[in-house]
């Protein structure tokens, strides 16, 4: 179980009224390695909504795709780390990014797969993070993190093709949002201009995406324009989705991505657990149909992953003898229990 579908299980337990002390009205995100974890805080869970993103030294390669609208935020990022960012994210003026010695950040092109790369201790080389960050301060408007001086979206010549001054399509908005058939995927435009079609493309993951549907433009029209299809494949779980859009001549414009997570229509079967309480180094039983092979983690009450197994055949898992007395929450297939350690 990723670290992120923890952080999000921990928050949504907090608004079912499980709270045991996390806040989680707290919109800074965090991330750092514990106990040989990279371990994201619950103020990530959230993505969309975070007002502060840190990262701590020695994370090393540490997956920050899922943040896709950084427009005001600052980014600190310590020392010997290689965050990942995705190049669609947007960015503004007020984008700022802090390093410490030994960053090598890698801005991911989903598109064409030329990925950018800069880092701290290139000082004011092109592909520093000083020169870097001097482009996020001359964006004027919304720009993206592959092209930050550039105002969003990004158009991406295909071979042979001609870059117009004018982009052809004027987003007024790109929107997903569940529904009872699936997901819903809605956009407006206020004028087109040679607009060939749309391609909507698909990710469970943030990273690798695959075409869903081709929508047909309106070639060229002052009027405003809404697109709507209904993605009836998207189960229960996080969805990525990015739109892009093609001109007559081949010209390829990334419009933007956006993510939403589909509740499960299943019915929820709580687990419970025994013996609870239980001593440091004792067998905890997570009681579940067929819980043999089933991932748990266990958490403390700021979200901090401090361990993970998979339960034996008899569903059980051993506590950490080194575990410290007190209140932590096992999640196991995104049920939370609160489990006491005695002392």
């Amino acid at each position: 179980m990723s670290t992120f579908k923890i952080t999000s299980v921990l928050l949504t337990v907090f608004f079912l009224g499980l709270s045991f002390g996390m806040n989680a009205q707290d919109c800074k995100c965090t991330v750092e390695r514990i106990n040989n974890q990279t371990v994201f805080s619950a103020g990530c869970a959230l993505p969309q909504d975070i007002c502060a993103l840190e990262v701590g030294d020695n994370v090393n390669q540490v997956d920050l795709l899922r943040f896709t609208d950084l427009r005001g935020i600052h980014i600190k990022l310590g020392r010997n780390i290689q965050p990942s960012f995705l190049g669609s994210a947007l960015s503004d003026s007020k984008t700022m990014f802090i390093a410490k010695g030994g960053v090598n950040m890698v801005v991911v092109d989903e598109v064409n797969g030329q990925n950018r790369s800069v880092q701290s201790d290139a000082g004011n080389n092109p592909n520093g993070i000083k020169a870097y960050s001097k482009e996020i301060r001359n964006c004027n408007g919304d720009c993206t993190l592959l092209a930050p001086a550039i105002p969003a979206p990004v158009a991406v010549v295909a071979p042979g093709a001609s870059l117009s001054a004018m982009l052809p399509v004027t987003l007024i908005s790109w929107k997903v949002e569940p529904v009872r058939q699936g997901v819903a995927l809605v956009w407006e435009t206020e004028q087109e201009t040679d607009n060939d079609y749309f391609t909507l493309f698909h990710s469970s993951n943030g990273i690798d995406f695959e075409e869903v549907a081709q929508v047909a433009g309106n070639g060229s029209t002052d009027r405003m324009s809404t697109y709507r299809i209904v993605d009836t494949e998207a189960g229960a779980g996080m969805h990525y989705y990015r739109l892009e859009q093609v001109d007559f001549d081949g010209t390829l414009t990334v419009l933007g991505l956006r993510q939403v997570r589909v509740a499960g229509d299943a019915p929820v079967i709580a687990a419970s657990l025994s013996p609870n309480p239980v001593g440091a180094g004792g067998n905890v039983t997570v009681h579940l149909p067929d819980a043999a092979g089933t991932p748990v983690c266990l958490v403390d009450l700021a979200g901090r992953l401090v361990f993970e197994a998979g339960l034996d055949a008899n569903g059980s898992f051993q506590v950490p003898t080194t575990l410290k007395a007190g209140m932590y929450v096992v999640i196991a297939r995104d049920q939370a229990t609160r489990l006491v350690v005695r002392p």
